[in-house]
Formats: C-alpha cells, structure tokens, sequence
C-alpha cells in the first residue's frame, strides 16, 4: 500500500515536472519573442533629448540672450534650458520671450524660432521596476541638433544710450510711450529700437499695458508734418518748385475744400525752403497740388509706405495709404503734411533713410548672420536695396 502512494506520488510529481518544463519552453522557446517585446516595452523608455536654443548676439558678439540650465530630469535626461538676458530689459520687445514648451513666444524668439530651436533627438533607456535608469543601456539613439546662434545688426551700447535718452523725452513730454530708432542709412541696418515703457523678458514684467508690444513696427500712427519730406522730395524730383520759389503761407490760415487748414505760426510769402525749414502746413497743402495725385501716390508708394518693410519682426503693420480712386477734394493736401495716412516708425525711419543715403530705399535689416556652436558663420543676411526713390 505504501509503495502503490510512492508510485502516485512519484508519477504526479513528474507530471508536475513535465508541465513545468513544458511552460519553460514555451515561454522560452516558442513565445520568447513576444515575452522579449513584452519586456522591452515595459523596461524600455523613448525619452526626447531637447538641442540647445541658439543664443542671440548683437552685431559686436555681445550676449543678449542665453540659455540657463535649470533643472535635469530624473535619470539625467533631458535638459531643460532658460532663456535669460544678461542686460535685462535692454532691447526687451525687439528680443521676445520663450514659453515653458521651449517655443518662442513673443520678438525674435518667436519669429526665429526655427532656426533657434534646432532639432529634438531621442535615446532609449532601460530601467527597473523602481524606475532607475541605466544609461548605459541604450538600445537605440539619434543626436540633437543644436539651433543655430543668430547675431543682429542691433548695437547694445548704442540700445542703452538710446533707450536711455527716449525715457528722458518721454517724461519731459509727459507722453505715456515712444519709440526711437537708429538706422545706418546706407546698409539698412537698424543699429538700435527702442520702445518706452521697457520690458524685461527676465521677469515678464513692465512698467505698462501692452509694453512688451514692438511699437517700431507695431504702432500705426498718422506722421504729420515729418512726411513733408516725401512731399517735397516728389515735387522736387518732378522739377515743379525749385528751393527758391516763394509761396503764400496767407497769414496762417487757408480754406481748402470747405475745411480750415491752420499754420501755428501765421506766414505770409516765403521761399519753399523755408516752408519746409517753418513747417508750414498751408504752403505743402498748396503747392502739393501741382503734382498729378497718381504720381502723388507713386511717390508715397515707392518710399514704402502702405506695404511692410520685410524687417522679419512679427506683427509688423503695414499702414494706410488710401487708393486715389478714395481720395477726396482734400486728401492730397493734407497727405502733404501728413494727414490722412497712417505709417509705422519704421517706415518713417527707412524713408528718411532714402532721402539721406541719396535716393535709394534699403530694406531693414535686423539680422545680420547665423553661426553654430562654434563661432563659423553658416549664413550671412546681406544688405538690400529695394528700389530707387529718387535722384
């Protein structure tokens, strides 16, 4: 009886054997490549290996916007990268901000971003079941690809004392905001755009609503009797007044087309350069008569105005500059003072940049190259003529 129980006992236990040993192979031998994925999905991780953001440079090489490491993941994956500006708020609207996703948010970080951001990589990494990493593991990888450094036309010394003389003439006006610009005239480069009240990328911060706006590009504005200049360089060009010709400026006030045009200082008959030199709104309101509004209107249009300038700063407005067919009995006299258009500074500043150069319009320029990691320069943005203006 007792060897009958050993018997049973034995051939269970080797049929327990037996079912176990062929569980093992067919985990191991028959199943093994879906356990083995099974397993490498549950242990393997794909993680994104962030590039590092190019910097932004002015035109000398100084810093005006860098990378800061903050934080590195568990494992010492990915890196995560803050944006800081080392001279704070100085040229803050012109350089934008970065969101928390790395993308750029606002300025140039925004409008570049492309270029700045670079590429993501990957890399696999094994771990346990408490979630350690092992780097060592890494079954697959692919290289980030840094984003390119981008240095500007802009001038920090020049951005400083700039900046610093425009919140003077703010508070001297008691103005709420303005905007300065300095433009090389022969290249196009803007060499320094402020804007008032400041903003600071560092903090996201400012002194007022809507302050990190870029009002050199943003702002439409109508420019007033600084538009005399185009005025007169069409009348000029035209051979329809010559320096010399006198004007009635009628004692400081003139009726045209049923409206009352004033002059702050009453005049009466002056040469045109002195009509220019006074700002007489009655004698450009005259004597811009004499040109046909179409050729008028050429004008204005070839200086760049009613159009974007291409500076590559987002929002940039074009303006207003109505179409002879909406002009009415007044509107090319007062165009001729600046009334009845609408411009950015910019298009203001690159106009008078064509005056000052000798005739020829230049595309703004705001970037001036892009170099790698190492200093090469990869890309160069040379200067651009866009058209002749006049003589």
């Amino acid at each position: 009886m007792a060897n009958k129980r050993v018997v049973t006992l034995g051939f269970f236990l080797a049929v327990v054997w037996l079912g176990m040993l062929a569980r093992v192979a067919w985990v191991q031998v028959v199943r093994s490549g879906y356990y083995h994925e099974l397993a490498a999905t549950q242990s393997i991780r794909r993680d994104v290996v962030a590039p590092k953001r190019g910097e932004i440079l002015d035109r000398d090489l100084r810093k005006l916007v860098v990378n800061a490491d903050v934080e590195m993941d568990a494992g010492a994956r990915a890196r995560k990268l803050s944006r800081v500006c080392p001279q704070g708020s100085l040229a803050g609207q012109v350089l934008g901000t970065v969101g928390k996703d790395g993308y750029g948010q606002l300025g140039l970080e925004y409008f570049l971003d492309r270029d700045l951001r670079g590429t993501d990589g990957w890399k696999y990494l094994r771990h346990d079941v408490k979630n350690h990493y092992y780097p060592g593991f890494e079954e697959r990888q692919k290289e980030a690809m840094d984003g390119l450094n981008v240095v500007l036309t802009l001038d920090s010394r020049l951005q400083e004392i700039t900046e610093h003389a425009l919140e003077r003439g703010v508070q001297k006006a008691g103005a709420k905001q303005g905007v300065a610009l300095v433009v090389d005239p022969y290249t196009g480069d803007i060499l320094a755009m402020a804007n008032y009240p400041f903003y600071d990328p560092n903090t996201r911060e400012s002194d007022g609503k809507d302050a990190w706006k870029n009002q050199a590009v943003e702002k439409v504005y109508e420019p007033g009797s600084t538009f005399k200049v185009i005025t007169t360089a069409a009348l000029l060009e035209e051979k329809l007044i010559s320096p010399e010709d006198t004007l009635d400026g009628e004692n400081g006030q003139y009726k045209i087309a049923g409206q009352i045009i004033r002059d702050t200082h009453p005049r009466g008959r002056i040469s045109f350069t002195d009509a220019l030199a006074y700002s007489s709104n009655i004698c450009y309101a005259k004597v811009a008569t004499r040109l046909k509004p179409e050729t008028f209107y050429k004008y204005v249009r070839s200086f760049g105005f009613g159009m974007k300038s291409g500076v590559g700063l987002p929002a940039e407005e074009s303006g207003v500059l109505k179409p002879v067919s909406e002009w009415s009995g007044r509107t090319q006299s007062t165009i001729a003072f600046g009334h009845e258009i609408s411009a950015t500074p910019l298009q203001m500043a690159m106009a008078a940049a064509a005056v000052a150069n000798g005739g020829m319009l230049m595309k703004p320029r705001i970037v001036k190259a892009w170099s790698d990691n190492e200093g090469r320069v990869v890309q160069e943005a040379p200067p651009r003529s866009v058209r002749r203006v006049m003589s």
